[in-house]
Protein backbone atom coordinates (compact mmCIF):
# COMPACT_ATOMS: atom_id res chain seq x y z
CA UNK A 1 0.00 0.00 0.00
CA UNK A 2 1.88 3.06 -1.26
CA UNK A 3 -1.09 5.38 -0.72
CA UNK A 4 -1.25 7.49 2.42
CA UNK A 5 -3.30 6.02 5.27
CA UNK A 6 -5.66 8.99 5.41
CA UNK A 7 -6.96 8.44 1.86
CA UNK A 8 -7.31 4.64 1.99
CA UNK A 9 -9.00 4.26 5.39
CA UNK A 10 -12.36 5.90 4.50
CA UNK A 11 -12.62 3.74 1.36
CA UNK A 12 -11.82 0.63 3.39
CA UNK A 13 -14.44 1.52 6.01
CA UNK A 14 -17.05 2.18 3.31
CA UNK A 15 -16.30 -1.21 1.72
CA UNK A 16 -16.57 -2.96 5.08
CA UNK A 17 -19.89 -1.24 5.86
CA UNK A 18 -21.29 -2.11 2.42
CA UNK A 19 -20.23 -5.75 2.82
CA UNK A 20 -21.81 -5.96 6.29
CA UNK A 21 -25.06 -4.39 5.06
CA UNK A 22 -25.09 -6.74 2.05
CA UNK A 23 -24.52 -9.78 4.25
CA UNK A 24 -27.31 -8.69 6.60
CA UNK A 25 -29.72 -8.20 3.69
CA UNK A 26 -28.83 -11.58 2.18
CA UNK A 27 -29.19 -13.24 5.60
CA UNK A 28 -32.60 -11.63 6.14
CA UNK A 29 -33.73 -12.74 2.67
CA UNK A 30 -32.48 -16.29 3.28
CA UNK A 31 -34.25 -16.50 6.65
CA UNK A 32 -37.46 -15.12 5.15
CA UNK A 33 -37.31 -17.64 2.30
CA UNK A 34 -36.70 -20.51 4.73
CA UNK A 35 -39.65 -19.41 6.88
CA UNK A 36 -41.90 -19.17 3.82
CA UNK A 37 -40.83 -22.65 2.67
CA UNK A 38 -41.44 -24.00 6.18
CA UNK A 39 -44.91 -22.45 6.34
CA UNK A 40 -45.75 -23.77 2.87
CA UNK A 41 -44.47 -27.25 3.73
CA UNK A 42 -46.44 -27.36 7.00
CA UNK A 43 -49.53 -26.05 5.22
CA UNK A 44 -49.30 -28.63 2.43
CA UNK A 45 -48.61 -31.41 4.96
CA UNK A 46 -51.63 -30.33 7.02
CA UNK A 47 -53.80 -30.24 3.88
CA UNK A 48 -52.54 -33.72 2.96
CA UNK A 49 -53.32 -35.10 6.42
CA UNK A 50 -56.78 -33.49 6.38
CA UNK A 51 -57.42 -34.83 2.86
CA UNK A 52 -56.39 -38.37 3.90
CA UNK A 53 -58.62 -38.36 7.00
Amino acid sequence: MHLSGSSSWPEFLVIVVLVLVGVRLVFKLAVTMLLLILVLAVGLWTLGVVAIH
